[in-house]
């Protein structure tokens, strides 16, 4: 469960959750702020979970979450598309039977080349994809 607060350092894009309580105190917070500032928490991220390989291997066009992003798309042993989505965004959409397709296309190639989605409104994109993202859809390319 994603908290409802979260200090996010925005040039290295960091998330820091804090704690989700119905008792936070001011003092909790209070060294919630100090350990910040001392370096002593790890950074968060939201992921999906991970799709099942056996229900991978059977698409054409792979799930990427957050989780899976540098084994899927920063693999140098092939080309990788990525579909930078989002569920709710109408051109997504309307995008999707041409993704598919274009997937399906290169299924054969799947050895070499990667077709891929990630849902960015599910999904924090990791430092490694060295992209901001502003807006769905957007196609990265990563060879």
């Amino acid at each position: 469960e994603w908290p409802n607060h979260v200090l996010h350092d925005l040039e290295p894009n960091l998330k820091y959750p804090v704690p989700n309580s119905k008792d936070l105190k001011e003092a909790d917070l209070a060294k919630f702020l100090k350990d910040y500032a001392a370096g002593q928490l790890k950074p968060k991220y939201k992921s999906l979970p991970i799709p099942p390989a056996e229900e991978e291997s059977s698409k054409a066009l792979r799930t990427v979450v957050y989780e899976n992003w540098d084994a899927v798309v920063m693999d140098k042993n092939k080309d990788v598309l990525v579909e930078l989505m989002a569920p709710w965004c109408g051109y997504c959409k309307r995008m999707q039977p041409t993704v598919e397709k274009l997937a399906t296309k290169y299924a054969p190639h799947a050895s070499k080349i990667v077709i891929a989605q990630f849902d960015g409104h599910q999904n924090d994109l990791p430092q490694s994809a060295n992209f901001k993202l502003e807006h769905f859809p957007t196609f990265l390319l990563y060879k």
